[in-house]
């Protein structure tokens, strides 16, 4: 039956000059507070009663007293509503009597103004002494929880390092960020998103990892300054303080939020989020070569109990995250390795070439190690340029990657679009490599340009627009020679250009062999034909009579024969002009010997071409 409308337990009051409170009120609509110290009689009573040790004190305030005492109080309560404030400061007064313990202490108050009876003072004593207790079991209450939260926080960050140890392929640095995700929300870490990024060498962008990812490669973030988050975030790279934390909304958020999705494809419901929010909040806790970042899409600050949780897990991001880095030199040496590998076979195959005929074996070596390094084009191609004539000579592989099956000489002017290509090529200018889209209405006018080395393929290794629903893209790598490249659906990575710049490289030296073999070849040739021209010059000087003339034909038939020229019969022609006839050797047809035979001039078209040519001097 004691009269009481407010009840408060204090904690830990000597140590503090605010007063902690956990309080009970028909009005309250918080449990805990904190106040800091204003000068008032009650908070003064409430000091000199701390410093003197004593373990009870009274206050009894007039409707005055109570009215200022409660405007300063209320400064400090700025979530308490009109309404309730009106009750507080219509009360007549406000009796207060306060029991201090050796950490805590409780107080009753009654809003009449009505002191407390030293029996209900008594009373109240012997509850403190309870409370005490209650305090001492709340604190090894607090012991246990803090250390079962420990343990949670714990468990959690060891399943992130043990994902992180499972790491074999850089591939899987998402399962990694997937777990950091999982986890934080696992210890009630309230969040739509969380991005965890790791710096590139050499430069200044950076890759991000969104959290609960599908599997796939992180997003590449380019360095700039176009907005005010990133000039932020910039800065934040560049000193790595322990925690960064900061609410963006407006314009401010708008535009940082348009070029982040112009980055990557985000789930539908997030990017909804993140386009129609008012604001969002980050935290975000930078390491070393990493950072993890947290965001809502909210004004909501994060605690710092969210903060110390990020610290540690981005703790142990940086550890997986330099195994990351560690998985990412292994793969480019082995990736690297795969290349020269695939360089060499190139490299073995020119090198055994023994006639200019292979180079399109070497061109279709060049289709298989693409796909063998998972380029997968639809064909590889070569271009030789001949300035002198405006020409191109275009040897490209079928769909198959078989054999170069055709190959055809094209005016260089025969499409506008290879002009800039072309001078830039001849100035020495030209870009490396060069990525070039043709859109679906361009693929007919182009496959007809080629359509003599296409046709000579095999039906079903053809090149045809039909290939290209959605357009194709051209991509070709730099020679002092002319181009060699490739077809593709897809628009190539940075990798692939690189590779390809290596085969272009490489392949500059096996044309050179190429041409060296091409001469070799010329000589040879040479040496050939002045043989046999040798063993007809013989043959005639053997002649005694007209008639021996047969056996020069017979010699020169079999000459031309050894020099693999296809034809059927040869023959010697003596005009006669001013007689009007001819006569001719033939040379046996099917073990035949004709022997000489006379002709009259024929009229008609022979007489057009074959006399009139021979009278004019003309060669052939």
């Amino acid at each position: 039956d004691i009269f009481v409308q407010h009840t408060g337990f204090l904690i830990d009051y000597k140590k503090r000059d605010d007063m902690l409170i956990w309080l009970a009120d028909e009005n309250a609509v918080f449990p805990q507070i904190s106040i800091p110290y204003f000068d008032s009689p009650h908070w003064n009573s409430f000091r000199e009663a701390k410093e003197k040790g004593r373990d009870l004190f009274t206050n009894h305030l007039n409707f005055e007293e109570k009215n200022r005492f409660y405007q300063e109080l209320f400064t400090h309560i700025p979530d308490l509503t009109e309404e309730t404030k009106d009750y507080y400061f219509q009360c007549p007064g406000l009796a207060v009597s306060t029991v201090l313990m050796d950490n805590v202490g409780l107080y009753i108050e009654n809003f009449e103004g009505q002191p407390y009876s030293d029996e209900e003072n008594s009373i109240l004593q012997r509850f403190g002494k309870v409370f005490q207790q209650t305090y001492t079991r709340f604190l090894d209450l607090q012991t246990a929880e803090v250390q079962a939260r420990e343990a949670l926080i714990e468990a959690a960050l060891e399943k992130v390092r043990s994902q992180s140890l499972a790491m074999h392929n850089t591939s899987e640095m998402q399962l990694v960020a997937n777990a950091v995700f999982e986890q934080l929300r696992a210890l009630d870490l309230e969040m739509d998103v969380v991005g965890m990024s790791g710096v590139i060498e050499d430069k200044q962008d950076y890759d991000v990892w969104i959290g609960g990812a599908p599997l796939g490669s992180a997003l590449r973030i380019p360095y700039n300054e176009d907005t005010q988050v990133q000039r932020d975030y910039n800065k934040m790279l560049k000193n790595r303080p322990e925690l960064f934390v900061r609410t963006y909304s407006g314009q401010v958020k708008k535009e940082y939020i348009d070029r982040l999705l112009t980055h990557g494809d985000f789930p539908k419901a997030l990017k909804k989020k993140m386009e129609t929010s008012d604001a969002f909040t980050t935290l975000i806790a930078p390491k070393k070569n990493s950072g993890i970042q947290v965001v809502r899409y909210t004004d909501q600050p994060f605690t710092d109990q969210d903060a110390e949780i990020l610290k540690r897990f981005a703790g142990v991001f940086e550890q997986a995250y330099i195994r990351f880095m560690d998985l990412e030199k292994a793969e480019a040496q082995a990736r690297e390795a795969q290349i020269q590998l695939s360089l060499e076979r190139v490299r073995a195959r020119s090198m055994a070439m023994h006639s200019s005929e292979e180079l399109n074996d070497v061109l279709s070596i060049l289709f298989q190690q693409f796909d063998v390094l998972g380029i997968k084009p639809l064909n590889v191609w070569l271009s030789l340029f001949n300035l002198e004539e405006n020409t191109f000579t275009y040897r490209a592989t079928g769909t198959g990657g078989s054999r170069v099956q055709g190959q055809q000489v094209i005016d260089l002017g025969a499409l506008d679009i290879w002009q800039e290509q072309l001078e830039q090529w001849k100035s020495g200018n030209a870009e490396p490599v060069l990525v070039t889209f043709y859109p679906p209405e361009v693929l007919p006018q182009l496959m007809e340009v080629f359509k003599e080395t296409f046709e000579a393929m095999p039906a079903e290794e053809r090149m045809d627009p039909k290939l290209f629903p959605d357009g194709g893209y051209n991509v070709q790598g730099y020679t002092k020679f002319g181009y060699i490249g490739y077809n593709h659906l897809q628009a190539p990575t940075q990798e692939e250009k690189d590779i390809l710049l290596k085969f272009a490289t490489e392949f500059e030296r096996v044309y050179q062999r190429f041409l060296e073999i091409k001469k070799a070849e010329s000589q040879a040739r040479e040496a050939q034909i002045e043989a046999a021209l040798e063993r007809v010059r013989a043959a005639s000087m053997a002649m005694h009579q007209t008639g021996d003339i047969g056996a020069v034909v017979v010699v020169f038939f079999d000459q031309l024969k050894q020099l693999n020229i296809s034809f059927e019969q040869a023959w010697i022609n003596i005009f006669h002009l001013e007689e009007g006839y001819l006569d001719t050797w033939f040379s046996p047809l099917d073990g035949i010997y004709p022997g000489p035979t006379y002709f009259k001039f024929p009229s008609g078209p022979w007489e057009e071409t074959a006399i009139k040519s021979w009278k004019s001097g003309a060669p052939f």
